[in-house]
């Protein structure tokens, strides 16, 4: 982020003063109350997975999936930033972070809900295809990634 713009209004700088001294106390307490981001690592994404459909390969399967998508869609550094607008000299180490991710970490936070979405749901019209195999050279990702670094239930 670039430094702060002013933005114009019509209320006169006296006007905006006191406004703004009236809700001192009332800022102050919020800020105490509600400090913000502590700076620590927060997850990229969460995902919550019904109850009834998590099971222990969850984290796995969803990084084989993540890692199947990848290399259908950007197999190499060069479609990854055709996909994606990057400029070239950030294609490959982006393209290969990324990769490493899914298979170390495919899933930061993960949430078993037991409310939503939790329970019978209807036949599925037709029989889910299977995902395709994966189009790339690569050695397939590891068996077992790391437990995702949040869970809860």
């Amino acid at each position: 982020m670039g430094p702060r713009k002013t933005v114009r209004t019509s209320l006169p700088d006296a006007v905006r003063a006191s406004i703004a001294d009236s809700l001192a106390a009332v800022d102050a307490e919020l800020a105490r109350r509600y400090p913000g981001d502590p700076g620590t690592r927060q997850p990229v994404h969460t995902v919550y997975v019904p109850a009834d459909l998590y099971t222990a390969d969850t984290v796995r399967d969803w990084g084989e999936q993540a890692l199947a998508a990848l290399d259908r869609h950007a197999p190499d550094a060069a479609s990854f930033a055709a996909v994606l607008g990057l400029p070239d000299e950030l294609a490959e180490p982006v393209h290969s972070r990324v990769r490493a991710k899914l298979e170390r970490e495919p899933v930061e936070d993960l949430r078993i809900d037991f409310e939503d979405g939790y329970g019978p749901r209807p036949t599925p019209r037709r029989t889910p295809r299977p995902p395709a195999p994966p189009r790339s050279s690569r050695p397939p990702a590891p068996r077992a990634p790391r437990r995702p670094t949040r869970a809860s239930v």
